[in-house]
């Protein structure tokens, strides 16, 4: 999978809400890894101070 079609998934839109955290195991692609990783960042630095943990 190409990372802009990584981009239009559901757990590309769940990690950017916050709503989801992610797992990678030593086998998953570098590429998709960075791709996840990245927008999960970025959910956490925008979240409101105090939310900035995974929602369990």
């Amino acid at each position: 999978m190409n990372d802009d079609l990584l981009k239009k998934t559901a757990d590309h839109h769940l990690l950017s809400v916050g709503l989801a955290c992610p797992t990678f195991s030593t086998g998953f692609p570098v590429s998709p890894r960075n791709v996840l990783a990245t927008v999960t960042k970025q959910a956490r630095e925008s979240a409101p101070r105090g939310e900035r943990e995974p929602r369990t």
